[in-house]
């Protein structure tokens, strides 16, 4: 991450659980994303005991955004509006355009991403599409992983602002309550950032790319109801009801093929289906 200030932790979850605590203050508004990663939406429950208004806007509704950040401008010191850099269900990807726009046109607004999908299969180095595209600055917190694309285990929170970097370090909850990664974790994520840090990453990257393009073909000639961003390698084939994907799923896996159910509570009782991701 190009020098800037990274702090690993045990999960994805424990770096959110630790970063929320420590750089969100009572005079802050959270602003979350319908469709936000559930590791980001649990510590802003805890927020609330501080005082820290939360409010919630559809999913990727940038116009409900403004609206939300012109009501409540005057009235909080600063704005954090905290979304996916890529959706873990359907893996749809955020406006980076229009939320560069709204960070310039309010100086008060802060964007807190999880782009843990993101890692590894996209931008320089592997760092992943919301650094490849906006980067991170005082105004941007990024929370990223040693797992998924960078197959190994951990999270990591990347500052860019050396105070919030030091508070985290010193006063992050699980930081000082919980393990550290361990000696075996250590050395497989050490390996894997040499690959991200040679130019094998780009190679691997762009063999990912032919598989999603050959994926998204495919749906297409079968007219599955494929409901996924076809920029990422995270799909999600609507099926309806639980009873309808249990069927589907339990067809496939006796075809041999292994892919995961997504079904109430993770998603609408009426709007389940079969979610998979593709690896190299």
């Amino acid at each position: 991450f190009d020098g800037n200030k990274v702090i690993c932790y045990t999960s994805t979850s424990n770096a959110h659980i630790s970063v929320i605590a420590t750089i969100i203050k009572s005079d802050d508004l959270i602003i979350l994303d319908q469709q936000v990663h559930f590791s980001v939406q649990f510590p802003c429950k805890n927020t609330k005991l501080q005082g820290t208004e939360v409010k919630m806007v559809r999913h990727s509704n940038y116009e409900m955004l403004e609206e939300m950040i012109r009501e409540n401008y005057n009235k909080y010191n600063r704005i954090w509006y905290m979304a996916d850099g890529v959706y873990s269900m359907h893996g749809d990807l955020p406006d980076t355009t229009i939320l560069k726009n709204l960070i310039d046109k309010y100086p008060k607004l802060h964007l807190y991403f999880d782009d843990a999908h993101g890692m590894g299969w996209n931008g320089k180095n592997g760092a992943g599409y919301i650094y490849d595209r906006l980067g991170i600055s005082e105004r941007i917190v990024l929370i990223s992983t040693l797992a998924k694309g960078f197959g190994c285990v951990g999270g990591t929170a990347i500052f860019a602002d050396p105070e919030m970097y030091r508070r985290t370090d010193v006063f992050g909850g699980p930081l000082s309550y919980s393990h550290p990664l361990s000696p075996a974790n250590v050395g497989a994520a050490i390996a894997s950032a040499k690959i991200h840090l040679s130019d094998d990453i780009y190679t691997y990257q762009s063999e990912l790319k032919e598989l999603m393009n050959y994926m998204n073909m495919r749906l297409k000639e079968k007219n599955l109801t494929n409901i996924s961003s076809p920029d990422s390698p995270i799909y999600f084939i609507g099926s309806g009801l639980n009873k309808v994907t249990r069927n589907f799923v339990h067809r496939i896996l006796q075809e041999g093929i292994y892919v995961n159910t997504a079904m109430f509570p993770v998603v609408p009782n009426d709007k389940s289906g079969l979610r998979f991701t593709l690896t190299r």
